[in-house]
């Protein structure tokens, strides 16, 4: 993570408990981290024809 500009985690599991402040306990918790690559700005594309 510490060599991505921008990141996103994912959390997956069954959810064992809530508490009364928010905490969600999961059961086989699991973490995915993705790298967040930025959007190419849109080209217009000198092809298309407007109607």
């Amino acid at each position: 993570m510490d060599e991505y500009e921008d990141w996103v985690g994912a959390l997956s599991g069954k959810i064992k408990s809530v508490s009364a402040d928010g905490v969600i306990e999961l059961e086989g918790a699991g973490l995915q981290v993705f790298e967040k690559k930025k959007k190419e700005e849109a080209k217009p594309d000198s092809e298309s024809t407007a109607a």
